[in-house]
């Protein structure tokens, strides 16, 4: 693959300095730098671990020479050459060769797939054990460092609440995530904890957590049909997609407005009902946008705004008095851990409020750029003004990134990412 133009500096540009195959059955190594056509990497915050794949286009039949029987760890260096200190230096595990096909006679394409490390470890074992008195995040530190074994850098963050837990026979990053249902974080209301990873490490945090930090880069969409080359535009949205935004019939059965929860004590012999009601429990969890203001229609009016929920107060009682669109059914067992009683309704309305509004976007290659950062997005409206309606008023502004993909491809390393939110970037209308 050629790195770059000789003397030519954009955004896009970047050295890949590695892309070492290394055999953990024979003491051998070969650099695929001259064969890569095509390398992403992913990042998601949904997921548990990073992986990725390369195209390779070759003609010395490397998987039986080597050969590749997925006993291969894999080394990937990629630094910006003006800029020493950004450098991402990553390491995976080979588990599998796929669309192998041979275009002539002397000419092999293929898929070379590739995951951290920490999965095939997970694959390897189990948990079945007890922790008794314990809060969730030392449950899950204790997870990371003794049955995956990560020697990578973990940000737990603290949860409260004191558990008896018992996990029966589950994979360790299966246990994690049944935890994450559980969790409730020390400083926040809310329950929506995920386990992932990005180039940095491991990471256990609530979104409120993630939420609640200040915008890191702040990215311009510009209308243009030419190229942006100078390094002025590195900040600069290529393509926006708005893959989703409100959806009633996902909404309304998922619980995010309203849901019910009926618990059954087998102690007391009796049976409880708490309903969950989107309105109240907006202003208490931390969210993207907690501004309020006034909802501009034109020069003329101003109709008085609420909180930037997305839903208006008044309006959405009519969905936060019918809890019965989701229900859920369990047993208690003892007084002591009813936690997750209150973890439950929360974790499905938020869950779904973080997957309402969702953009793809697409820039720069960036390896400053994690899931879980907070970005903002100045984008304009698509209507002609100027002054205070330049932005849009529905899906400027921050934005939680969900996923990326570091995309190396023809000479350029662009980035696409998706970015969430779960609140509007004004507050909605209100009155008539």
């Amino acid at each position: 693959m050629r790195i770059r133009p000789e003397g030519q500096s954009y955004p896009y540009e970047f050295d890949l300095v590695q892309v070492l195959l290394k055999s953990t059955i024979v003491d051998k190594t070969l650099d695929l730098v001259s064969v890569v056509g095509e390398l992403s990497i992913f990042e998601n915050m949904f997921t548990n671990t990073m992986t990725g794949n390369i195209y390779v286009q070759e003609q010395l039949n490397l998987i039986s020479n080597f050969p590749i029987v997925g006993h291969e760890k894999l080394e990937i260096v990629l630094r910006n050459p003006r800029k020493k200190d950004e450098e991402l230096r990553m390491e995976f595990r080979i588990y599998s060769v796929s669309n192998i096909t041979t275009p002539n006679q002397s000419t092999q394409t293929y898929m070379i797939n590739f995951i951290s490390e920490e999965y095939t470890t997970n694959l390897k074992s189990s948990i079945s054990r007890s922790f008794s008195n314990s809060v969730i995040s030392d449950i899950v530190k204790s997870i990371c460092t003794t049955d995956l074994s990560i020697e990578k850098k973990i940000d737990i963050e603290k949860t409260k609440n004191v558990h008896d837990i018992i996990i029966p026979n589950l994979k360790p990053l299966d246990a994690i995530n049944w935890l994450a249902k559980r969790a409730i974080a020390e400083q926040y209301e809310g329950a929506n904890y995920l386990f992932f990873e990005t180039r940095e490490g491991f990471k256990f945090r609530s979104l409120e957590s993630l939420m609640s930090l200040g915008s890191q880069q702040t990215y311009e969409r510009i209308m243009t049909d030419g190229e942006l080359e100078s390094d002025d535009t590195r900040n600069v949205v290529r393509t926006l997609r708005k893959e989703s935004t409100f959806n009633l019939l996902k909404n309304i059965p998922s619980g995010m407005y309203a849901n019910r929860l009926v618990i059954h004590d087998m102690i007391q012999r009796k049976t409880e009902t708490l309903d969950y009601n989107y309105a109240e429990s907006f202003a208490k969890q931390q969210h993207l946008e907690n501004g309020k203001g006034d909802w501009k229609i034109d020069d003329f009016k101003t109709i008085n705004g609420q909180e930037t929920t997305m839903f208006v107060e008044e309006t959405v009682d009519e969905y936060n008095t019918s809890p019965l669109s989701k229900q859920f059914f369990m047993s208690r067992f003892d007084d002591k851990n009813t936690y997750n009683e209150k973890a439950i309704q929360n974790r499905v309305s938020q869950m779904q409020q973080a997957q309402d509004v969702k953009l793809i976007v697409t820039i720069a290659g960036d390896i400053r750029r994690n899931v879980g950062d907070v970005i903002e997005i100045d984008m304009d409206s698509v209507q002609f003004g100027d002054g205070d309606e330049v932005k849009d008023k529905l899906y400027s502004g921050k934005y939680l990134v969900s996923s990326l993909r570091h995309l190396i491809k023809d000479d350029r390393y662009t980035m696409v990412m998706e970015i969430i939110k779960d609140s509007y970037f004004k507050s909605l209308p209100k009155g008539k």
